[in-house]
Formats: structure tokens, sequence, C-alpha cells
């Protein structure tokens, strides 16, 4: 019936896009043929099949199957056969294996790596389920011993591997199998899969993330057993260079680099002013933006965001608001943008998940950090996103290539809009919430941005220089809040990586199109604008933008300076030993 099937689809679209075979038929192809999708081929694999069953029982078949199959990957090393795979996931041999345990290994036979019970539980359970309702349906088993086995958690054994860069080998053979299919790489046909990895930072990154979790857990014992994920890549292709996906792969194979999306909190404030300036050049970072209460109704429900240290500091400006992670500012000129815009924006640089909700502009949305680190390669490309990709290609046994990772990349801004978000997150490190970089390493021009959820449940850095973007992420999988912010937990290890990987911290040269002029900061004008100005800087704006005056309102003016100095110019994601702020546009007087 498969075949039947396979040959009416193939020959309506003029191609071999399906396949179709008995299980003689895959042991056949597995043991003495090769993978190639050609009626040749399979005319072959049924003879060979016919020859095989006229020799072999039925059970002789399965058992010579089930010693032979695929089962998966733990790192670089394939899992062979049903022994194997049950030693390796459930801890026993396979005659031990229990009812819900050998359904599992049923069901993840068509693409073990998609449904690997270490790295995607979730689906594993499915595919059991699966697995045990068709048993029960044909009557091979009760009803009662189907909703029984059901009922059990996948209970999994601890694993361990000495393989090198296991979490990106498990996503790129993942990701190969999504493209290739059960006929390509999980046919143990000796393909050779070529990754984009950088063996040296890859080294780099896993201890990074063992020794941050460890000074972690000593500075603060409450976060005992927190998670940490870190991606390197590589902006102008979005090459993955490293990838750790979790504290330790022999634990758990679940990658948070690629599967773990998690709220991204004030990571995402950057790519609002990214649209807000892209769309609107009058608003240059030197430009006035609000930080006083506001509050709106959602769903018929009112909503009243807050700052993260309760305070609000008046007028103020966009420079400030983002290097000091001013939340009602971000708010409003996510207002100004549109939330529907923005949205669109957001999902345009790679983050899929993104909403039109008023809190959308925080961060309540949900991403990868791959993704995320993916949508900062807008601001090193200067207007430019590049998708991240961890494969190269991958060829078959006879050097074919069968798979080849194309680059997409997608103009979303202006590199003007780019270049002076980019200044703006250079402040970030320089005076704001990014200047504990310097204490764990870092040395150097970098940009980047931290982001803490509500509660601190999740912890983010996410930052570039160079030409390699790295995020990190650290938090809880589940039911605990970190109770850490991002500059707190994230940024060290950001650091730490960066100073050891040895990278050029440098960024973009401004390009044409923008020019440097004085600026009263008290005004947020332009100083040729504003007479007696007594906090005059330098600051980054359109060419052309400043024929006219903005308008200043003395009474507002007044009334921002004297709240200004009321409130201290303290965020409290700081360290209490942050080194001093150190200006990159210093006051002229």
């Amino acid at each position: 019936i498969g075949i039947t099937r396979a040959v009416i689809a193939n020959m309506s679209q003029g191609a071999v896009a399906q396949g179709g075979s008995t299980l003689t038929q895959q042991l056949v192809k597995n043991l003495f043929l090769n993978a190639d999708r050609t009626y040749e081929r399979k005319a072959r694999e049924a003879l060979l099949a016919v020859s095989l069953e006229s020799v072999r029982t039925k059970d002789e078949i399965l058992e010579l199957y089930l010693n032979e199959i695929y089962l998966g990957q733990v790192g670089a090393a394939a899992i062979a056969g049903i022994d194997q795979a049950a030693r390796i996931y459930f801890g026993k041999s396979a005659e031990r294996l229990t009812l819900g345990e050998a359904a599992t290994l049923a069901g993840i036979i068509s693409a073990p790596n998609r449904y690997s019970p270490l790295r995607h539980p979730e689906r594993a359970l499915a595919r059991r389920d699966l697995a045990l309702r068709r048993m029960a349906e044909r009557g091979w088993i009760t009803a009662a011993q189907s909703e029984e086995a059901k009922a059990l958690p996948l209970q999994l054994a601890p694993t361990s591997t000495g393989r090198k860069s296991p979490w990106l080998v498990a996503a790129a053979l993942e990701r190969i199998e999504s493209e290739v299919g059960e006929d390509g790489v999980i046919s143990g046909q000796g393909w050779t899969v070529r990754t984009t990895l950088q063996p040296a930072l890859q080294r780099i990154a896993e201890d990074v993330v063992v020794e941050s979790l460890a000074d972690l857990e000593a500075h603060h014992p409450r976060v005992g057993g927190a998670e940490m994920a870190l991606v390197a890549l590589r902006a102008s292709d979005g090459a993955v260079l490293a990838m750790v996906g979790g504290r330790d792969f022999g634990e758990t194979q679940f990658n948070r680099v690629t599967s773990g999306a998690r709220q991204i909190g004030s990571t995402v404030k950057p790519l609002t002013y990214l649209a807000a300036i892209n769309d609107d050049h009058s608003r240059s970072p030197g430009a006035m933006i609000a930080d006083a209460p506001l509050e709106r109704t959602v769903n018929g429900q009112p909503w009243a965001p807050k700052n993260y240290d309760g305070t609000f500091r008046g007028e103020m400006s966009m420079r400030r608001a983002l290097a000091d992670s001013r939340n009602i500012p971000a708010v409003r000129l996510a207002e100004s943008v549109g939330m529907s815009r923005l949205s669109s924006f957001w999902k345009q640089a790679g983050l899929s998940q993104a909403t039109a909700y008023p809190s959308s502009s925080l961060g309540s949305f949900e991403a990868t950090p791959l993704e995320l680190a993916g949508a900062y390669t807008v601001f090193p490309n200067l207007g430019e996103v590049v998708s991240p990709k961890f494969v190269v290609d991958a060829q078959n046994s006879a050097g074919e290539i069968q798979f080849r990772e194309a680059e997409r990349r997608e103009a979303i801004a202006s590199p003007e809009a780019a270049w002076l978000v980019t200044s703006m997150l250079a402040e970030v490190m320089e005076t704001g919430t990014g200047r504990a970089a310097r204490l764990h390493g870092l040395d150097g021009a970098a940009a980047g941005k931290t982001g803490t959820t509500d509660d601190a449940r999740d912890a983010w850095f996410v930052g570039f220089t160079g030409d390699v973007v790295v995020a990190v992420w650290v938090g809880f999988d589940r039911g605990k809040d970190l109770g850490l912010t991002g500059g707190k937990a994230a940024l060290p290890a950001w650091a730490r990586f960066v100073d050891a990987a040895g990278l050029k911290t440098s960024l973009p040269e401004p390009p044409e199109g923008l020019e440097l002029i004085d600026w009263c900061a008290d005004e947020f004008r332009p100083a040729r604008c504003a007479a007696g100005c007594a906090d005059l800087r330098q600051e980054w704006v359109f060419e052309g933008e400043t024929a006219d005056c903005p308008a200043s309102n003395p009474l507002r003016d007044a009334f921002s300076r004297l709240l200004g100095a009321a409130i201290e110019d303290d965020d409290a994601s700081d360290d209490s030993d942050d080194p001093p702020r150190r200006r990159l546009f210093p006051r002229r007087r």
C-alpha cells in the first residue's frame, strides 16, 4: 500500500518525492544498499527483500532489523539497535523493558532525533502514547494496560558522554534529519555532516558555563541547580561558532539554546528603539522621552507598568533610558511606533513568537537564545538580520551533497538607524546596566543589553563585539524563580567568554548619513537651539534633521532637572562593586 501511494505521488509530481517500503526492504537497504532515491535502487531492494523473506522467518527478520536499526544520537555517537537504545535511554537491557518503555522505542523509530527521549521528552511521550493506543486498538494489549502505561512518567537513565560538542552535533543531526528524512542520515549509511562549529571556541564556552555556574552558586546558594545556555554566532553569515545547551549533557540532553523558549525581558528594547529611530529620523539618541507614570486598559483590565526600581525620573534622553533599562520610556516608544508594526518588525528580526500586546514592549513573549542572538545580528550588520545556521552541508557515502544550509539575510532597518542603536548599546556597557562586564575581563569596545523577566525568573545578556554575537540565558527549567538580574547572573559568563575567546573587541564605524553635533543634554536639543546650555555634550544625529530647533519647555525642563537630582542615578540591576561610569560622549563646557 505504501509503495503504491509513493508511486502515484511521485508520478503526479514528476519527481521522487516520497518513499515507501516494508520493514524487510528497510533492512536490506540498511545492510546492502545506499539511500539513493532512485527506481533502480528500489528494484534491487525489492528483489533482495523477496530473497530474504524466502530464507528467514518474519520473527528472524524483525530480530535482524531491531538489532541494527538507528535509534538516535548521544553526542557524536550513534545508537544502533534496540538493546543499546534500552541501555542508554532506560539503563537496562531490552528484555527488561516495561510496556511503556518498549512503546517509546517503537514510537521513535521513524525519526529518532526528532523524537529523542533525551532532547524532546514531550515528543517521545506523545509517540509512546500513540504506540500504546494503536496496540490497544488492534487487541495486542488491553485498554487498561494501555491507560496504565500512559499514566507513567518517562523515566530516563542518567546518560554520560565524553563526546566533543554534543549540543551542536545533536542539533545538526536533527536539522539534517528534518530536511532529508529517515532515508538519509538515520539509515546509518556513512554520511558526512559539516558544521559551523569552531572547536576552540566550543571548549571555551563549555568551560565558561561550568565555571560561571559554580561561581554563581558560590555567591548565591539559593540558585543551586540553575541551568545556563550560551551560544556564539558570527554575525556576517549567521554561523554558530559555539553552543552549550545546559550545564551537563550527561544529565539532560534538552538543548536550551535551540528549544528553550523563555520570556526575553528587556533584551527586546534595543529592537524597539531600532524600529522607532528607523521610522522617524527625528528620534536621535539624545531626544527626550518621558519616564513618568502611565496606565492603560488591556482586555478590560488596568495595566500600569513600573520601572525595575519602582521610581520615575521624568524627562530623559533615549540614550540614557536604554542604558539604564527604563521600562516606561520603552512602553511609550513602542506605542508611538504602533504595536502591530512593532510585532511585525520583531518577527522580521527572527523572534517568531512576538505578539502585539502592550506588555510585549517589555519582552513578555518568548524566544530561544538562538533566535535572540540571530535578531541581534542586525546591529553589527548595520540593518541586515542573518538567520543562524549550524550546518554547512551533508554528503552521502559517495560524496554527493544531499543538503546545504542556505544563507538567509534580510535588510530590516537602515545602516544609520542600526548604528545609532549600536552606539546606545555601547553606552549600556560603559555607563549603564552592562558596565560590570569590565570586572569580568571585558577589555575594549562592545555593545549589549541585559534582560530580566517578571519576578526575576529568567536572566539574559545578549551582546556583540567585532563580528560575533553572544547570548547567555540563566534560569530554572520550571517551577522556580532565579531571583537574580541579567546583570548579575548572565553578564559575567558573557564577559568571561568574550575575554577568554580573544574576540576582536570593536564596533562598526558610523556610516555616511550621520553627523556628530554639539548637544544640550539638559534640554534634549542641539546646542545651537539652547542658549546658555549647562550640560553640553556631543551626540549623533541624522544629517539634515536639525535644521529646525525643537521647542523647549522651560517649566518642564526645570521640573525634569529637579526630579533627576532627587533620584540617585542608580539601577536596581547594578552590582554595588561596579566600575565607575565612563561616558562615550563626554561633556563639553
